[in-house]
C-alpha cells in the first residue's frame, strides 16, 4: 500500500494540471497571463547646451510591447525643473505614446542629468527615463 500512495498522489496531480489549463468552454489555455510591457525608443535624451533660463521640451516615444492595456498611473520627475505631460488613457498592446518632458533650467548650472519614473501596471511597475545636458549663463 505504502508504494501505491505516490503513484496515487502522482496521477492526481497531473490529473489535476490538466484541469487547470482549460478554460470554462473547454479550450486549451496557454497559462500564461496577459501583461503590459511599456517600452521606451530612447530611454535617454541628451538635450545639448542651453543658456539657464531657457526651457527645454523633449519628446519620449513608447510602446506598449506587451498583451493587454497599458496604465500610467503616475509620472514622478526626480525634480520640480522637469515637468512631464502624458495621456493616461489606456495603451493598447502595440500602441504607440508620446510623453512630453518640460526642463525648466532657470537656477542650474554646468552639466544636468535628470530623471522621470513611471509608475504602470505593466512588468516592470516602475520605468525609468532620464534627460542629460548642459546648462551655461553665458555671463
Amino acid at each position: 500500500m505504502k508504494r501505491l500512495l505516490p503513484i496515487i498522489l502522482g496521477l492526481f496531480v497531473l490529473c489535476g494540471c490538466g484541469a487547470a489549463d482549460k478554460s470554462k468552454d473547454g479550450r486549451q489555455m496557454s497559462g500564461v497571463k496577459k501583461q503590459p510591457v511599456m517600452r521606451f525608443a530612447e530611454e535617454s535624451v541628451d538635450f545639448g547646451v542651453v543658456k539657464q533660463g531657457e526651457k527645454v521640451v523633449l519628446f519620449y516615444t513608447f510602446e506598449n510591447a506587451g498583451s493587454a492595456d497599458l496604465v500610467i498611473y503616475e509620472a514622478l520627475p526626480s525634480c520640480g525643473c522637469a515637468t512631464p505631460k502624458y495621456d493616461n488613457t489606456p495603451v493598447k498592446p502595440g500602441e504607440k505614446r508620446t510623453v512630453e518632458v518640460t526642463f525648466d533650467s532657470e537656477g542650474w548650472n554646468g552639466t544636468q542629468q535628470k530623471s522621470i519614473t513611471f509608475k504602470t501596471n505593466g512588468v516592470p511597475d516602475y520605468v525609468t527615463v532620464t534627460l542629460t545636458g548642459i546648462v551655461d549663463n553665458f555671463k
